[in-house]
């Protein structure tokens, strides 16, 4: 400490401890990195970014995808850490230019290179549209290629509570064991959300969501189509862990919704 006895009787430390986030991080944290008017100012890379390690086999997981041609498809794979039911967002694919048929051939790859059993996946439900042709939609394209999916939830309110579900997910939680973890934590290897969630801006309106007009927000988006997807642990009663069949079940078999 530079000048301790600002420290005495501990008056300088309760004002700093009273600024707003960005400014109590920066003078009584020493964490420069924090952007005035970020969404997510409790997001640190100091707590919520880890260094890959070996998931076990029977951990469930799911991914999430928002999709894009024009702009950038964004992919995640979560693991659910069955004891802290913490979320482990593993793996990351972030690309542009890529046809339906050519993500889905590359999430393909992916996981049958890296032995995944993926219990589920959530796409942006916007993908299901039409858009003016008769033929197969995005999603039933990449459906039929193999890369199940079921829609996201995009009614009204839903940028919101994924936001606001985001925010739980951050917060560090305290164990009986003295542990203290997030809800959600990173590995290192996923670039582009741990890019975005430190520099997302909050509507400037005051609503409850990040800022429109912010171009790069489709990691977030697949960040939060996954998290609202109800993920959970295993269960005592599940017996078979490695088989699981989620409760989604397909209307239509050929295309899995």
């Amino acid at each position: 400490v530079d000048n301790p006895y600002l420290y005495k009787g501990g008056q300088y430390q309760a004002n700093l401890l009273s600024l707003p986030e960005a400014e109590r991080r920066r003078l009584l944290e020493g964490d420069w990195n924090i952007i005035d008017g970020a969404a997510f100012p409790e997001f640190r890379v100091s707590q919520h970014v880890v260094e890959p390690y070996p998931i076990p086999k029977s951990w469930r997981r799911f991914r999430s995808c928002d999709y894009g041609y024009s702009s950038f498809s964004a992919v995640h794979w979560f693991a659910i850490d069955p004891v802290y039911e913490t979320l482990i967002v593993y793996r990351e694919l972030y690309a542009t230019g890529l046809t339906g048929r050519a993500l889905a051939e590359k999430i393909l790859n992916i996981e049958r290179t890296n032995d995944d059993k993926i219990l589920y996946g959530v796409l942006d439900s916007s993908v299901w549209h039409q858009r003016g042709q008769t033929g197969p939609s995005i999603a039933e394209e990449m459906i039929s290629a193999g890369v199940k999916w079921r829609p996201a939830d995009r009614s009204s309110g839903s940028r919101a509570n994924g936001k606001n579900r985001l925010h739980e997910l951050l917060k560090i939680r305290e164990f009986e064991n003295d542990k203290k973890m997030p809800g959600i934590v990173f590995f290192n290897t996923c670039k582009q959300i741990i890019a975005d969630l430190q520099v997302i801006p909050v509507d400037p309106h005051g609503e409850e969501d990040i800022d429109e007009r912010y171009p790069s927000d489709h990691s977030y988006d697949s960040i939060r189509y996954g998290i609202m997807s109800r993920p959970r642990g295993n269960s005592p009663f599940d017996f078979d862990k490695l088989s699981i069949v989620p409760s989604y079940r397909p209307a239509d078999a050929s295309f899995g919704y």
